[in-house]
């Protein structure tokens, strides 16, 4: 009933705003868009890739044939925002308008508004441009000097201090039952038991590496203990700040398709990504590294080659690919732990893989992901994944 109200009073002002637009036309080519607030995720990514290809444009000398591209940020605080941190910060950038009414304006006219050549949606494809636009183009985040003295304040109390330290996560369905308050069975088959990284957090900490389960609502805690490992969500210093904070200045990231790891790519951190869907997916960015879920039909582990799996390359729905008899098997404790030793050792060689390695690589590139939509996003697998799987992904 309000956001009927309130279209119905503002609907006078439409003509008006349309009419500015059209005038400014004259000297710029303007594109406005509401930054999607509701998804972390989408917050993060979509919202960068904007403000990036505007770095990009801001940079030009000539910049009269270019669109001056305008984000729309709701004032804080504001329903529905995924986390008020990520929100703050855009606002800063000189391409964000932070206005509570103008958010809620464009919020309810967006459906026409996108019929004008004015409006667009934010978007984040993981194409090749994307893939390009992240490695050539550094994030357009910066923490303020207090809140800089605010996070290192929080390592310090969370036992962490100046120390080197691994964030890991691992999706479940209890944040977005809580947020949505709706079973979430449809992307149930991207979750995945968090104590699989147990190995792992062990490996870390040999390592010399603090280790920090990030994310917000975790159904359960790790069954591990140790003082160099800190299961962040079970803490009493959880807040929008601190979830972005801790992954911000991580050395690097280890953890699944999920918001809260691409806000890892937003600040350049590495990323490891682990029980990745759909099976060809990874993300873009800096120092990325992947391995998928297997696939089985009937308890049989079904190959990655086989085309009518390869047409799920860029399934999402959990419920479309079981209408198709298949199921994801999640990532072992070896598994994760084998790629958590490889992106270490990727890491630590500036992203340059064995000669072997590179050319299992580039045949999976060259051959496997042809006529894909991921064909030019050179995000390797960990080495020891297309070694020990190569038969699912090539018939000879």
């Amino acid at each position: 009933m309000k956001v009927l109200l309130f279209k119905f009073l503002t609907m006078p002002l439409i003509p008006f705003f349309l009419m500015i637009l059209h005038l400014a036309k004259v000297k710029y080519r303007v594109k406005i868009a509401l930054i999607n607030v509701n998804r972390i995720g989408h917050l993060a990514l979509n919202t960068e890739v904007v403000l990036r290809r505007a770095v990009i444009i801001n940079d030009y000398k000539d910049k009269k044939n270019e669109d001056h591209v305008i984000l729309v940020a709701p004032t804080l605080p504001y329903h529905n925002v995924s986390n008020e941190q990520l929100v703050k910060m855009f606002a800063r950038h000189e391409n964000v308008y932070q206005s509570w009414f103008f958010y809620r304006f464009i919020f309810v006219w967006y459906e026409f508004l996108l019929k004008t050549p004015f409006f667009f949606l934010t978007s984040h494809a993981m194409d090749s441009n994307e893939h390009e636009l992240f490695n050539n183009v550094g994030t357009t985040m910066e923490f303020d000097s207090n809140e800089i003295k605010e996070g290192n304040n929080i390592l310090n109390k969370i036992g962490v201090g100046n120390n080197k330290y691994v964030c890991i996560f691992q999706r479940d369905s209890n944040y977005l039952e809580i947020k949505e308050n709706k079973s979430q069975e449809d992307r149930d088959c991207r979750d995945a038991n968090i104590n699989a990284m147990i190995p792992s957090i062990k490996h870390l900490i040999n390592e010399g590496y603090y280790v920090i389960r990030v994310g917000a609502h975790a159904k359960d805690k790790v069954s591990f203990k140790h003082n160099m490992f800190i299961d962040y969500p079970f803490t009493k210093y959880v807040s929008d700040f601190n979830d972005v904070y801790i992954v911000a200045n991580a050395s690097f990231l280890v953890g699944s398709t999920s918001g809260i790891c691409d806000v890892a790519v937003l600040f350049d951190i590495p990323r490891l990504v682990v029980n990745t869907i759909p099976f060809t997916h990874s993300t873009v960015g800096k120092n990325i590294m992947f391995i998928p879920k297997k696939l089985s039909k009937k308890g049989n582990i079904v190959p990655y080659f086989d085309k009518n799996v390869k047409a799920l390359f860029n399934e999402f729905s959990c419920d479309r690919v079981r209408e198709k008899g298949y199921e994801y098997i999640n990532n072992t404790e070896d598994e994760v732990l084998e790629a958590v030793k490889d992106f270490i050792k990727y890491l630590s060689s500036n992203g340059i893989l064995e000669s072997e390695d590179l050319k299992n690589m580039d045949r999976y590139i060259a051959n496997y992901l042809s006529n894909t939509s991921y064909h030019s996003v050179k995000v390797p697998l960990c080495p020891f994944w297309l070694r020990n799987n190569y038969k699912l992904y090539f018939s000879t």
